[in-house]
C-alpha cells in the first residue's frame, strides 16, 4: 500500500516557482509592453504626457498579467489539469478582486467578465489543445 501512494505522490503536478517563473515571464513582460505601448498611444492620441501614460498603462497591465498568468499556472498545479477552466478561474478570481476595489457589485461583474477573458485568451491566444 505504502509503494502505491508513493506512486500516486510523484504522478502528481507540485508547484515549483522555477516553472512558475518560466510559465509566466514571457507573459508578463508581453503584457507590460503591450500595456505599455497602449498607454503611449493613449497618450499621445488625447495629447497629454505620452510618457505618464505609459509607465501607469504598463506597469497596470504588467501587475494584472502577473496575477492572471500566476493563478493560471497555481489552479493548474492544484488540479493537475491543464484546459480552459484554469484560465476562467484565475481570470474571475483576478478580475473580481481588481473590480472589488470599486465595491461588491463591480467585483461579481469584473469576476464574470475575468472568467470570459479568460477562457477566451485561453481559446484564442493559447491555441485549442
Amino acid at each position: 500500500v505504502e509503494n502505491m501512494e508513493d506512486a500516486s505522490s510523484e504522478q502528481k503536478p507540485r508547484f515549483n516557482l522555477e516553472q512558475l517563473s518560466d510559465y509566466s515571464m514571457p507573459r508578463i513582460v508581453t503584457s507590460t509592453v503591450l500595456g505599455s505601448l497602449g498607454g503611449a498611444s493613449a497618450g499621445y492620441y488625447i495629447g497629454e504626457k505620452t510618457a505618464v501614460y505609459f509607465y501607469t498603462f504598463g506597469l497596470t497591465a504588467g501587475i494584472v498579467g502577473a496575477g492572471f498568468f500566476g493563478g493560471v499556472y497555481t489552479i493548474k498545479s492544484i488540479r493537475g489539469k491543464d484546459d480552459i477552466a484554469n484560465f476562467a478561474a484565475s481570470g474571475a478570481i483576478t478580475g473580481g478582486t481588481i473590480a472589488s476595489i470599486a465595491g461588491i457589485r463591480q467585483g461579481l461583474v469584473g469576476a464574470v467578465v475575468g472568467a470570459l477573458l479568460g477562457s477566451t485568451y485561453r481559446k484564442v491566444a493559447a491555441g485549442y489543445t
